[in-house]
């Protein structure tokens, strides 16, 4: 049982994992971000010049909304307009996004 508890405390405070791949773009406001979390589905998004800047992958959070949340602000931080990535969800209905960070000029 005890290992079980620590377990899920170690879920339940992990953290979201953010990789910058092209630094040096200024932050913006959660927004301004676009997120588009469907796998499947081709979206054409109008740029005149985009770059791939990072990858987020969230921590899991109780509800859809949160987890859509905490990767539009740091995909937000990072400087990304675009998050294009999966809403998952586990056992406790808990839910995690992982995604790609992009930033498009328009």
């Amino acid at each position: 049982m005890k290992k079980v508890l620590i377990i899920l405390l170690f879920f339940l405070t992990a953290c979201t994992s953010v990789t910058v791949i092209k630094p040096g773009y200024k932050p913006l406001e959660p927004e301004q971000v676009t997120m588009i979390l469907d796998s499947i589905k081709q979206y054409d998004i109008v740029c005149k010049k985009y770059e791939h800047i990072g990858y987020i992958v969230t921590a899991w959070k109780w509800s859809g909304e949160a987890a859509i949340q905490e990767a539009k602000e740091k995909t937000a931080q990072i400087g990304g307009n675009y998050f294009v990535g999966n809403l998952y969800s586990n056992d406790f209905n808990d839910k995690q996004i992982t995604g790609n960070v992009y930033f498009c000029e328009k």
